[in-house]
C-alpha cells in the first residue's frame, strides 16, 4: 500500500512538472515601462533586443498582445539605440519574432520578442 502511495505521489509530481511552462528569468532584464522589460546585445555588428511584454487580460487576446509586443520591441530598439548613439538600418515592427504565452491562474498574458537590426558603421 505504501509503495502504491509513493508511486502515485511521484507520478502526480512528474505530471504537474511536465505541465508547467518554462518561463524566462526576467529579473536580469531592464525596465522600459510598466509592462516591458528588455536586454540588448550589440556584438557581431547587430543590435539585438530581447523584450518581455506582460499584460493582465481578463479575456485573452493573443493577437492584440503580439502587436503591442512588436511595437514595444521596436520602441525599445529606437530609444535605446538613440540613447547609446548607435545608428541602425531601417526596420519595421514586422521584423520582430514573437511568442505569446498565458498564465490562466494570474490572468497574465506574456510575450517574448526578439529583433536583430544591422548597425550602420
Amino acid at each position: 500500500m505504501k509503495t502504491l502511495l509513493k508511486m502515485t505521489a511521484i507520478a502526480t509530481l512528474a505530471f504537474v512538472a511536465a505541465c508547467t511552462s518554462q518561463s524566462q528569468d526576467i529579473t536580469r532584464l531592464l525596465a522600459y515601462d510598466n509592462n516591458t522589460k528588455y536586454e540588448v546585445d550589440t556584438a557581431g555588428g547587430n543590435f539585438v533586443a530581447r523584450v518581455t511584454y506582460i499584460n493582465y487580460q481578463f479575456v485573452p487576446d493573443s493577437p492584440q498582445l503580439a502587436t503591442k509586443c512588436r511595437n514595444a520591441a521596436a520602441s525599445v530598439v529606437r530609444d535605446v539605440s538613440a540613447q547609446r548613439g548607435i545608428k541602425l538600418e531601417a526596420f519595421s515592427p514586422l521584423q520582430v519574432s514573437t511568442g505569446v504565452t498565458r498564465n490562466a491562474v494570474t490572468g497574465e498574458t506574456s510575450c517574448e520578442a526578439t529583433i536583430s537590426v544591422k548597425i550602420i558603421s
